[in-house]
């Protein structure tokens, strides 16, 4: 069984011949959350995927901030699966970062996807949040 990307589209035969079904109401698919923290001693690590944007920065705002109210020493925000980046997933990182200096804990940013860096970048925000420098092979063109 093959699941349509909307409800138009449920009933109707796909390129195979095979009927596309949709969920049925109150079932939806399994989504995998936009961020998910995980706990290593005094560390935590969030890894965010998928989009921030203003229906999901909420919950991730939640989830930074729950983080920040365990004894952690410090929290770091795992870039690296996020596609989409809004105004709204950049303020709940300030957000945080400002809370978490409040609180004596370091936050840092790493493995950030082009997407989010472009983002970052375009805000003026790369160094106040801590976003890592690219790493970028040397020109083999270029002698000295």
């Amino acid at each position: 069984m093959r699941i349509a990307d909307s409800d138009e589209h449920a009933g109707r035969e796909d390129d195979s011949g095979e009927t596309l079904e949709s969920f049925p109401a109150g079932k939806e698919p399994f989504e995998m959350p936009v961020c998910a923290v995980t706990y290593i001693g005094d560390r935590a690590l969030a890894l965010l995927q998928g989009e921030v944007d203003m229906a999901t920065a909420p919950e991730v705002h939640r989830q930074l901030s729950a983080a920040l109210a365990h004894p952690v020493s410090a929290l770091t925000a795992d870039l690296g699966r996020l596609t989409f980046l809004d105004c709204s997933g950049i303020s709940v990182l300030l957000r945080t970062r400002t809370k978490a200096d409040a609180l004596g804990i370091e936050f840092a940013i790493e493995s950030v996807h082009d997407q989010a860096r472009r983002v970052i970048e375009i805000c003026g925000l790369s160094e106040l949040l801590g976003v890592p420098k690219l790493c970028t092979a040397p020109d083999p063109e270029i002698r000295s």
